[in-house]
C-alpha cells in the first residue's frame, strides 16, 4: 500500500460504483504506509461494510481464483506482475492504461478492459460493466508465458530447456 498504488482511485471508484450496484464487494490484499489513509477514507465513505483491508496473503492464487476481477490502478509500474497473476488465474483485469505493461498484457473487452489513467470516472463505469459479465477469457499473453520463460532462461544459461526443469 504505497502512494504510487493509487489504491484510494480504487475505492473512490469501487463507492460510487457500489451505490448503483449492492451486490459487489471489494477486498484490498496486502499492507505498507498508506494502511491508516485507506482505512480512514474508508470509513468517511461509509464503506466499512463493502470494502475490506484483508493484509497480506500467501494464497494469491486463491484470491484471485475466487475474485470477480482484480483492480490494477498504479500511476507508474515496471511492469505489473500482479496483472499476469491475475490473467494466470483466470481474472479479468481493469487497469489504468498506463506505459510499460497492461496494454502489453490485457486485451481490452477480452481479457478485461484499459482504462484512462486517474479517471475515476471510468473506472466506476467498468467495474459496473465487469459486474454484469461472465463472458472474460482472460490469459496470460504468450510472450509472458511459464514456457517462454523457461526457454528464454535455457537460452541464456546454454541449456536444453528438458535439463533446465
Amino acid at each position: 500500500m504505497h502512494p504510487g498504488k493509487q489504491i484510494d482511485h480504487a475505492i473512490r471508484a469501487f463507492a460510487k460504483a457500489s451505490s448503483s450496484n449492492p451486490n459487489i464487494y471489494l477486498e484490498i490484499y496486502g499492507d505498507g504506509e498508506e494502511e491508516r489513509k485507506l482505512n480512514k477514507l474508508i470509513k468517511e465513505l461509509n464503506m466499512e461494510n463493502r470494502i475490506e483491508l484483508k493484509g497480506r496473503t500467501n494464497e494469491p492464487d486463491l484470491v484471485f481464483q475466487s475474485a470477480h476481477c482484480s483492480l490494477f490502478t498504479s500511476g507508474f509500474e515496471g511492469l505489473g506482475l500482479t496483472i499476469l497473476e491475475s490473467l494466470n488465474n483466470g481474472c479479468p483485469v481493469i487497469s489504468y492504461d498506463i506505459k510499460y505493461g497492461p496494454s502489453e498484457m490485457i486485451v481490452d473487452d477480452e481479457s478485461g478492459y484499459l482504462v484512462e489513467p486517474n479517471n475515476i470516472e471510468d473506472l466506476t463505469s467498468h467495474i459496473l460493466k465487469t459486474a454484469k459479465r461472465n463472458d472474460f477469457n482472460p490469459r496470460v499473453p504468450k510472450k509472458y508465458s511459464e514456457e517462454r520463460f523457461i526457454n528464454n532462461w535455457s537460452e541464456l544459461l546454454g541449456r536444453p530447456n528438458n535439463n533446465f526443469l
